[in-house]
């Protein structure tokens, strides 16, 4: 069965407090910017994300949906 995932990428590196709130989500920092992975999210998880993030005054740079085994 495949599971949807969704990548964020989010402009900057996360702080701790970011870091932290996000703990169960698949991270990768690079240089200038980080890409946060959800696996199989529902609209509410999705839509919670986005706030967290914004709400960090991070830009959220794209958001790309692809399809995992």
């Amino acid at each position: 069965m495949d599971n949807d995932l969704f990548e964020f990428v989010v402009s900057g590196t996360l702080g701790p407090y970011l870091r932290s709130m996000l703990a169960d989500l698949e991270i990768e920092h690079r240089p200038a910017e980080s890409v946060i992975v959800l696996v199989d999210p529902d609209e509410l998880s999705l839509l919670s994300l986005l706030a967290k993030v914004t709400g960090e005054n991070r830009e959220v740079q794209s958001i790309r949906r692809v399809a995992a085994s």
